[in-house]
């Protein structure tokens, strides 16, 4: 019965070229896109996924009310002083960290490179897994001016010598103390950087937060 109906779907193809060609063409164009759009988000979906405590992991993001046509927008960051009031009156919360982008020149006796990556509070090696190398992921930025950096990093500015202690200028921020060194993560991020600095160096470099990103760790229930 099957090679039978086999013989029918081949005589129609064959008797109707033009429109057998058209769907034929339409179902593998839906396939094709049906599959890389699974293939999207699941390469979306593997971000962040190798920090043990995700499920209770979450950013605050920000909604200015609607205007006068309706329409409400949204905002990836958030005022820098929402995050102590968070912890202050939620005690749910666990531990919160504000996060800003870091862009600058960074000078190492004649050396001159630009860098980026992130300024961050010391509750950030609390709420995500992010190893080091060397150095005390607890104390890497509770002072000011400390700075955990990449491996590659360290190899562009000390070459094999140990960068622990060693001082690295941000051009406009000052001079900082390199306290741990960032082992690879062990999955996709979108946090990927070549230096943390420590948030409280902002201060000191008289430079506000006015925006961060806040991304706070619930306490279990």
């Amino acid at each position: 019965m099957l090679k039978s109906y086999l013989k029918i779907a081949v005589r129609n193809l064959l008797k109707h070229k033009a429109y057998s060609l058209i769907n034929l063409l339409g179902l593998s164009v839906s396939l094709a896109v049906g599959l890389l759009m699974v293939l999207f988000i699941k390469e979306q979906k593997s971000y962040e996924q190798f920090h043990q405590h995700r499920q209770r992991i979450f950013r605050i993001i920000s909604a200015v009310a609607p205007a006068p046509e309706g329409k409400t927008t949204t905002f990836a960051s958030s005022p820098a002083p929402l995050a102590p009031m968070l912890l202050k009156n939620y005690p749910n919360l666990e531990a919160i960290t504000r996060l800003s982008k870091l862009s600058a020149t960074a000078l190492h006796e004649g050396k001159s490179l630009a860098i980026s990556g992130l300024w961050a509070e010391p509750a950030f090696f609390q709420i995500f897994d992010f190893a080091l190398l060397a150095g005390d992921p607890q104390k890497a930025l509770h002072e000011p001016n400390a700075l955990v950096i990449s491996p590659e990093t360290a190899i562009k500015f000390f070459g094999a010598e140990n960068p622990l202690g060693k001082v690295l200028a941000l051009e406009g921020a000052g001079d900082f103390v390199v306290t741990g060194i960032l082992q690879k993560p062990a999955g996709k991020t979108h946090l990927q950087s070549e230096v943390i600095a420590s948030c409280a160096s902002l201060v000191l470099a008289r430079r506000s937060m006015p925006l961060a990103k806040i991304l706070l760790g619930e306490k279990k229930t």
